[in-house]
């Protein structure tokens, strides 16, 4: 008990266990009598799960006021600790026995493919994955393209001076020329494309690898290699950026929530299973700026009221994302929320990092992030599943090895 004149009898204790971000078990504790600056040891009557493969297990316990206060309402939340916990099984890697060969055609534009219910397509000239259709549909807008620029935060433009001192990473996935582009025929039946990039202005290399599984699965494997000894100023982040369709806009992530956070403004965060649409999840900031990040996303979907669209599951790590209604370039350039223009897609950020927004001021170097909390130009690399969906359905999928 932290407090210096307040006993803890004056708060319930309530407590949850949460499966993958779903209720499975909650309870409440009698107040205990602990004077200010002591403690004891409780026990919270959890029951042991019986674990599931793949899930992760969340014990959230939290302290609140009785009865309303002139100061609180009901329950208001006084403190509060959220504590994973050490029960894991690996899950089942996914048989693609089952799933139809994948049938390949091209000709000096196009690579397509075509498997049960979904076709494929990548620009030679490009690299890129620029379309994919399920079902007939469309669920492409705008290719998957590597990305290290955000919208300018008030402490980026402030003392943080990133448009001039970052400047070099805005266009830097932009300005790049694909230098060597193949395909091969792997194991379990998928193709693998891999795209090497020459970064131009920072001199750098990025190979974007996809293979394409028999089920519509893509793996996407994005790896950045700069020399030991460049003088590169940070990244605002690293990353990949794509566009879907607007009327996908039903958004559902199980990660940290359910308001924005960055790498420095995380702790207050809960991870859990959170549904929302892209508009009610967009921060309006009176001045349009970077926001709606979310991170240690395990996965996240957008459907549209059918539930048809797709999922996007960490890999390699865990993601840091967002969905907006809006792009980068009119979100950075817009003075007001009216000059904001909605497009006809929506703009998915699938991240590996992204620094955070600092604030120690607004007026001075101090206004961005701590050193810990930055994107320092280095070598990265992170992977993540692109996964078409049919119909919405909360449960992780399971991912071919």
């Amino acid at each position: 008990n932290r407090h210096d004149f307040t006993n803890l009898n004056e708060f319930n204790i309530v407590w949850k266990l949460e499966e993958d971000g779903k209720l499975i078990q909650s309870g409440t504790l009698k107040p205990i009598n602990l004077a200010p600056n002591t403690s004891q040891i409780i026990t919270i009557p959890f029951r042991n799960p019986k674990v599931k493969a793949g899930k992760e297990y969340f014990l959230r316990v939290a302290f609140t006021v009785p009865e309303a206060t002139t100061w609180a309402e009901k329950n208001h939340e006084i403190a509060w600790e959220q504590i994973k916990l050490p029960f894991y099984i690996k899950p089942a890697i996914l048989d693609l026995k089952g799933f139809s060969e994948l049938t390949i055609s091209e000709n000096e534009k196009l690579l397509t493919i075509n498997g049960k219910s979904f076709q494929i397509e990548f620009t030679k000239e490009s690299g890129q994955l620029t379309s994919y259709q399920f079902n007939d549909t469309e669920l492409i807008a705008m290719p998957l393209v590597p990305n290290f620029w955000r919208p300018t935060t008030d402490n980026d433009r402030g003392g943080g001076r990133t448009p001039e001192t970052l400047g070099i990473w805005k266009d830097a996935g932009k300005n790049v020329v694909l230098k060597n582009w193949k395909k091969e025929e792997i194991e379990n039946g998928s193709l693998k494309i891999t795209s090497e990039y020459r970064l131009e202005n920072t001199k750098g290399d990025i190979i974007i690898s996809y293979t394409v599984y028999k089920n519509g699965m893509v793996k996407v494997e994005n790896a950045i290699i700069l020399s030991e000894n460049n003088k590169l100023p940070m990244m605002p982040k690293y990353g990949m950026q794509m566009a879907v369709p607007a009327d996908y806009k039903n958004y559902t992530y199980f990660g940290k929530g359910p308001f924005e956070n960055y790498q420095d403004r995380q702790l207050a965060a809960d991870v859990g299973l959170y549904s929302t649409t892209v508009n009610e999840d967009y921060m309006y900031y009176i001045r349009p700026q970077e926001s709606s990040n979310k991170t240690d996303v395990r996965w996240l979907s957008l459907t549209n009221k059918k539930g048809v669209g797709f999922s996007f599951v960490g890999l390699s790590s865990k993601l840091s994302a967002s969905a907006w209604p809006y792009n980068t370039t009119n979100i950075d350039d817009a003075l007001h929320t009216y000059d904001l223009k909605k497009q006809d897609y929506i703009t998915i950020n699938i991240d590996l990092e992204q620094m955070g927004v600092g604030g120690d001021d607004s007026w001075s170097p101090a206004a961005l992030p701590h050193e810990e909390f930055r994107v320092p130009a280095q070598n990265y690399k992170y992977s993540f599943f692109i996964n078409p969906m049919e119909k919405y359905n909360s449960e992780r999928i399971k991912i071919p090895e």
